[in-house]
């Protein structure tokens, strides 16, 4: 049995994430903004903004970060995936990202953000962040 904390655990993935660990008889914890409508029995649920600070991921064996980029999270993901990564490493724990990076769009009033390959994401592979350059390209993690 793993101890598996899932941040954004109460979102569309992270709910499923979390229901199917559980069921398959992890311990789980699910941090996210708010609390659900319907708590699993054995799930251990917390609040937290992790916009404004990641809580400490002590104990956990695998940690998995379910985030959208909607609401006060648009813009940010990236340095929270960053700040998850490094509490999640300093713990000993499995990191797993899932999804979160979609940057906005002209339409959006904003300018895509355009990193290149070579420059640093501060820890985040850097072409998980941004790299527009080819849409159907898939990042080449660990390079």
């Amino acid at each position: 049995m793993a101890v598996i904390t899932v941040i954004g655990g109460t979102g569309y993935a992270g709910a499923a994430i979390v229901a199917e660990a559980h069921a398959r008889g992890h311990q789980v914890t699910s941090i996210s903004r708010t609390l659900p409508g319907a708590k699993l029995d054995g799930v251990t649920y917390k609040t937290a903004d992790v916009t404004a600070g990641v809580p400490s991921l002590d104990g956990a064996d695998e940690v998995v970060a379910a985030l959208s980029p909607r609401g006060s999270n648009l813009g940010a993901l990236p340095a929270v995936y960053r700040e998850i990564a490094a509490k999640a490493a300093a713990a000993g724990a499995r990191f797993v990202a899932i999804g979160g990076f979609r940057l906005p769009t002209p339409r959006q009033g904003r300018a895509p953000v355009r990193r290149r390959r070579d420059s640093p994401a501060g820890g985040v592979p850097s072409g998980s962040v941004g790299d527009e350059r080819d849409p159907h390209r898939t990042p080449q993690w660990g390079h």
